[in-house]
């Protein structure tokens, strides 16, 4: 994997020191039973030697994209915790608990990975949470591998095998010392100086003629300044949709409400083909059925909403990072019957999909000229782009059979997909026969959440119900 952050994780960074447009996700897995801390941390000891980027966090620097290096001081301690609810907490207190710990900053000098153990009731819950910049949604399932087991008893080792055998902390401290040498100010000083040069001998002499025009005209700095301003802002306006944003959801705020929403997943499946469609033409389709009629209780006819679903461009066989790009969708709420709903959303899907082919990827676009950009400035931008979003979705595959974590069976899923500045995130994630859809809200934008999830898991029903 490489060094370097990517140009659209460089952006994805950079927008997420604004809470509104932080990009952290996560999982909240429900359990039978309780958790064996021990054994987990034997697991999370494995995963942290097998993956390097696990140990490694994030470093600053000028002229570049951030870098990943190891952390000297990597403590696994800090990344797994061990919570409890209170005795006469409900699951919708798990679920709001679980969006404030998501929601709550990582601490950028260490690895952006945590995982929480939270006692509930007579089972128990693990939450994974991660940065985006680490790794997008389905990197996070190929993690989950490395902690989750096919049966409640504990895997014996092969000792034939070196990759079963037990892991060891003293390989890891012996990897970080490896990958985290003594700091040596003089080849510090030297790589400084020569990324500095590297990075700046293409550009001199362009600077040195914007130099002199400055000083010859000195107003052509603020020109020069806005100019790249309205170019990032322009472009991020035409890779995005040009359906104007909700009359009612229009507040935004770093506020979260987390709600699930369960179904069969043989039963969904077999609906949307029935209906010419797949599985994520049935999770928009019933996003947009709430809508609606969130709308018109409200005596709103807006006709289209602005929406998103993610398209995977990850290659067969590509682990880790980030491989997804967003594409845009006008949700269409106007007043239609469910069959005519679901069949406005597979055509528009297929044109937002044949018109991403031809568009560059959203974040590439942005993240060169981006990079000139103050914090400040960007930010302002990614508020006002993300603004125009009312309602994102993704769908993400987990494991076809049964698992469990150290000792507990995962009996249900919730996932929490980033709200990022739109009203609401909704997330599915399949698990064997079952699936679950996370819906991640901002309740400043959606005023009343629990009335829109509601809505969302009638109009979902409504539209399974009819499966062969």
């Amino acid at each position: 994997m490489s060094d370097h952050l990517t140009d659209a994780e460089t952006f994805m960074w950079r927008l997420g020191r604004d809470p509104w447009l932080a990009s952290t996700y996560g999982a909240l897995s429900l359990l039978d039973g309780p958790v064996d801390l021990d054994r987990l941390r034997e697991r999370l000891l494995g995963a942290a030697i097998r993956m390097q980027r696990l140990r490694q966090r994030v470093l600053e620097g000028r002229g570049q994209n951030p870098r990943w290096i190891t952390d000297p001081e990597f403590d696994l301690a800090f990344h797994l915790r061990h919570l409890a609810m209170p005795s006469s907490s409900t699951d919708i207190d798990l679920l709001d608990f679980a969006a404030r710990l998501v929601d709550d900053p990582f601490d950028k000098t260490r690895p952006l990975w945590t995982f929480y153990v939270i006692d509930h009731g007579d089972g128990s819950a693990v939450l994974t949470k991660l940065h985006h910049s680490l790794a997008d949604g389905a990197a996070g399932i190929q993690l989950a591998l490395e902690y989750m087991e096919l049966s409640a008893a504990r895997s014996s080792p092969d000792r034939g095998d070196p990759d079963s055998s037990q892991p060891d902390s003293s390989e890891l401290a012996k990897l970080i010392r490896t990958e985290s040498p003594p700091d040596d100010p003089k080849a510090a000083w030297a790589e400084a100086v020569k990324t500095g040069a590297n990075h700046r001998l293409g550009r001199l002499r362009h600077g040195l003629g914007e130099v002199a025009m400055y000083l010859a005209d000195r107003p052509r700095i603020g020109e020069h300044a806005t100019a790249l301003f309205d170019g990032v802002k322009e472009t991020a306006e035409q890779l995005s949709s040009r359906v104007p944003p909700s009359p009612i959801w229009t507040n935004r705020s770093r506020r979260r409400t987390l709600r699930r929403v369960s179904g069969d997943l043989p039963t969904a499946v077999e609906a949307a083909r029935s209906r010419g469609g797949s599985l994520n033409d049935l999770l928009l389709a019933a996003t947009a059925e709430a809508a609606h009629r969130v709308h018109r209780a409200r005596h709103d006819v807006t006709d289209l909403i602005p929406g998103s679903f993610i398209v995977s461009t990850r290659s067969e066989g590509e682990l880790g990072g980030n491989a997804f790009s967003p594409a845009s969708i006008g949700l269409p709420i106007g007043e239609m019957t469910l069959d005519q709903r679901f069949d406005a959303v597979v055509a528009l899907a297929l044109d937002a999909k044949s018109k991403q082919d031809d568009m560059p990827d959203l974040f590439e676009a942005l993240a060169g000229p981006a990079r000139l950009i103050p914090s400040a400035g960007l930010t302002l931008i990614g508020r006002q782009q993300a603004a125009k979003l009312d309602l994102a979705t993704s769908n993400l595959r987990s494991s076809p059979v049964p698992v469990w974590v150290a000792g507990a069976r995962i009996v249900g899923n919730c996932p929490i997909g980033p709200v990022g500045g739109a009203a609401a995130n909704l997330t599915l994630m399949s698990y064997c026969d079952q699936l679950d859809i996370g819906i991640h809200a901002d309740p400043s934008a959606i005023d009343d959440v629990d009335e829109f999830v509601a809505c969302f898991a009638d109009a979902w029903a409504a539209l399974t119900r009819h499966a062969a």
